[in-house]
């Protein structure tokens, strides 16, 4: 009888063994599969507004060049740029308001600050002062959200070094 009992008894420890050794598995697995998630999310996030600012400036170049040089540009392209710049706005004032939800605190206060400039009226300045203010403006916020994201997302714990080909920052 009593070697039915140990039998019993090491046949539950080896099956409460193999139960919490499964469970702590399968949580160390989701909290790595939430952090990667997690990072995928922020560097698509920043790489939509990194886009969004590159549009912005590339339309207002284009909007430079008209006045200070007299550059006309096919009719078609100049409304694709106008259109995708529009978006970058929105899109900066999208990222701005999910704020801390999706990128760090220094990038939520950085887009606050730009979508600030971006708002500020210019109420009877020359074309040329507006459009060199959000120029300005978005040039200084790439910069500062370049070094923003690379600490954000590249020296996070969660970033795995075997995706970065994938994803460039500047």
């Amino acid at each position: 009888m009593t070697d039915i009992s140990s039998t019993i008894l090491n046949l539950g420890a080896g099956v409460l063994t193999g139960i919490v050794t499964g469970a702590m598995s399968v949580r160390l697995a989701l909290r790595r599969f939430r952090a990667e998630r997690t990072w995928e999310r922020k560097v698509a996030a920043y790489a939509e507004i990194f886009d969004a600012l590159y549009d912005i400036q590339r339309y207002a170049n284009m909007r430079i060049k008209e006045i200070e040089e007299g550059v006309t540009f096919v009719e078609e392209y100049e409304e694709e740029a106008s259109r995708r710049s529009s978006n970058g706005y929105d899109t900066i004032r999208r990222s701005a308001i999910r704020g801390t939800f999706v990128v760090g605190q220094a990038a939520a206060a950085r887009l606050e600050q730009l979508v600030l400039v971006f708002d500020d009226p210019h109420y009877g300045d020359h074309p040329h002062d507006e459009i060199s203010a959000d120029l300005d403006a978005s040039r200084e916020a790439l910069a500062a959200l370049r070094t923003i994201a690379n600490a954000d997302v590249y020296e996070s714990d969660t970033f795995d070094r075997s995706r970065i080909g994938r994803y460039v920052f500047g």
